[in-house]
């Protein structure tokens, strides 16, 4: 079904955006595909967001982090270290894993240090196993991501990938980025095969060997673009399908072996289709997509094989410059979604309605 967004196909169903939120009376196509909760504000402001396998809300914060196991109905507060300034978790296996924010000179990999100016980039790398007791495992150096994979912790830094070894505790950095000195790794993912991808503000990178060596797999079709739109900010893995999402939408369709960019259009609650930016993207278990931007949230079906339909959480107005401000879009696996606002200080919760005929 996801192939459909690469296809130009007839309208099958039109939807007046005027009518899209279930107010009594309507007819079952007009009515919202979900229940939107007010907005709701985190217990500080989310520096990162991560939603587990079991639909849990892990966010990093400035005095703790907080998991919410109700879908953010309320969240629990844990102990960070002393020494960071802020703290990014995720829980692999029965450990959890987080990097902070410290003050530091100096980087240190696998016990070679380097002198480096302190920018507000040095980060530990911490593990524990009841979420308030924290040993340091490594750093500092600057962490702008991490995944686990077959017992290594891949941390992306700037101009590179550091992978460690949760057991022996060694590690080694990769560096493979030196077009300019803001070249850091937002996003490290693993496919089907157990290859790893890192996105970079030059695209995505693949290494099929643990990351000891890097290649640049999306230099072929982003090279032409902008340097502004070759940013890859997040990466999806789904199966054998993979997205690049930033300042372009990238997409690969063989585990990430060849890569093509995806045009998409958006249709507005007046009716009106138009090309416009995606600030995130997400995918549901099912295949609908869904996307985010500073008017609101957005979704692709079967029904809409032309362009992105919105619905909600509530209706912005086209006269105003920037009406809504929205940041991130995650799905759970019940088929529900959430969407922040910039800054990450309040979100919604949306629970699919099932009375809609969006769902057939």
């Amino acid at each position: 079904m996801k192939e459909l967004i690469l296809l130009i196909m007839p309208l099958l169903f039109f939807v007046s955006g005027c009518g899209l939120f279930g107010e009594e009376g309507k007819s079952e196509s007009e009515i919202s595909p979900f229940y939107w909760s007010g907005e709701r504000s985190f217990p500080e402001a989310a520096l990162s967001i991560w939603i587990s396998e079991e639909d849990h809300i892990y966010i990093g914060g400035e005095e703790g982090w907080y998991l919410s196991t109700n879908y953010g109905n309320s969240f629990k507060k844990y102990q960070i270290p002393e020494e960071v300034l802020s703290f990014k978790v995720k829980k692999f296996g029965q450990m959890l894993s987080g990097y902070g924010q410290v003050i530091s000179d100096i980087h240190v990999i696998n016990g070679d240090t380097t002198d480096a100016g302190f920018w507000g980039g040095s980060y530990n790398l911490y593990s524990s196993m009841d979420g308030d007791n924290w040993q340091k495992i490594s750093g500092p150096f600057p962490i702008y991501d991490m995944m686990e994979y077959d017992g290594n912790i891949y941390l992306g830094k700037e101009h590179g990938v550091v992978t460690h070894n949760m057991a022996s505790g060694e590690e080694f950095a990769t560096d493979f980025l030196f077009i300019d000195a803001s070249n850091w790794i937002d996003e490290i993912q693993v496919n089907s095969k157990g290859e790893i991808f890192a996105g970079t503000m030059d695209g995505i990178y693949l290494s099929k060997d643990k990351g000891q060596s890097w290649v640049n797999v999306t230099a072929d079709i982003l090279n032409s673009k902008k340097h502004s739109e070759n940013h890859v900010e997040k990466i999806i893995v789904d199966g054998d399908e993979l997205y690049g999402v930033g300042g372009s939408l990238s997409y690969s369709d063989d585990a990430g072996e060849s890569w093509r960019i995806l045009d998409y259009k958006l249709k507005n609650y007046e009716g009106e289709i138009v090309n416009h930016f995606m600030t995130d993207f997400a995918i549901a278990e099912d295949g609908y997509m869904y996307s985010i931007n500073y008017l609101g949230f957005f979704m692709y079906g079967e029904r809409n094989a032309e362009y992105f339909e919105f619905f909600g959480p509530e209706k912005y107005s086209s006269e105003s410059e920037f009406p809504l401000d929205y940041e991130e879009v995650h799905s759970f696996k019940n088929g529900g979604v959430m969407i922040t606002t910039v800054d990450n200080y309040f979100f919604y919760i949306g629970q699919r309605n099932e009375s809609s005929n969006f769902w057939d």
